[in-house]
């Protein structure tokens, strides 16, 4: 599998989000990458340098708690390589996916560790999300 990012998560509120894009902003000296709302979670996630943004309201992450609980975003080239990688591991429990996504396709799993990742592959459908 290739890994061509990875993007540490952030979650927060509704009410804290323009502040942290904008301080997560002036600090990669950039403005964000992409920014879209996801209606069917309910959250709003933006990508400014190596850093993922997650909005929701405190009920929403309640009724999420595979997403709230994921630590990493990692996108690769194939998700289709990545899930047959992953599946020879048997130390790994795919716990979504792979599926469609607003982006392309992504896939949870959940490590040894008991840490969670994201993996995702974007197709064209990004480019309608970028700044």
């Amino acid at each position: 599998m290739e890994i061509l990012r990875t993007l540490y998560r952030i979650y927060t509120t509704p009410e804290r989000l323009e502040a942290q894009v904008f301080f997560y902003e002036k600090l990669y000296e950039k403005p964000y990458f992409m920014k879209f709302y996801y209606q069917e979670l309910d959250i709003t996630l933006v990508e400014i340098g190596d850093i993922l943004i997650l909005s929701g309201l405190e009920e929403t992450w309640k009724n999420l708690p595979v997403i709230k609980n994921t630590s990493l975003t990692i996108y690769v080239l194939s998700i289709d390589e990545a899930y047959s990688d992953l599946l020879m591991n048997e130390e790994v429990s795919i716990l979504y996916g792979p599926q469609e996504y607003l982006t392309g396709f992504n896939m949870g799993v959940q490590n040894p560790d008991g840490l969670i990742f994201e993996y995702v592959q974007h197709t064209e459908k990004v480019s309608k999300y970028k700044k």
